[in-house]
């Protein structure tokens, strides 16, 4: 977990096409995204670095899978 003084909007701003908002609360970076998949009816991001699994919100499925192509 990760403290930055700045909000959300201003760091997805600061490094657009870097970072993406998978939900309200989330950003990743672009370049750890290589997949997602679905449990029951939720959206999970699969990262390189990491086993966590961040929870895509359906508003942002289609960006992910944009990105994936």
């Amino acid at each position: 977990e990760v403290i930055i003084d700045e909000s959300l909007v201003t760091l997805e701003s600061k490094f657009e096409g870097q970072l993406l908002r998978i939900n309200r609360n989330a950003l990743i970076n672009t370049g750890e995204l290589y997949g997602l998949h679905r449990k029951n009816s939720l959206a999970f991001a699969k990262l390189k670095s990491t086993d966590y699994e961040p929870q895509i919100s359906r508003r942002n499925i289609s960006k992910i899978k944009e990105l994936l192509k």
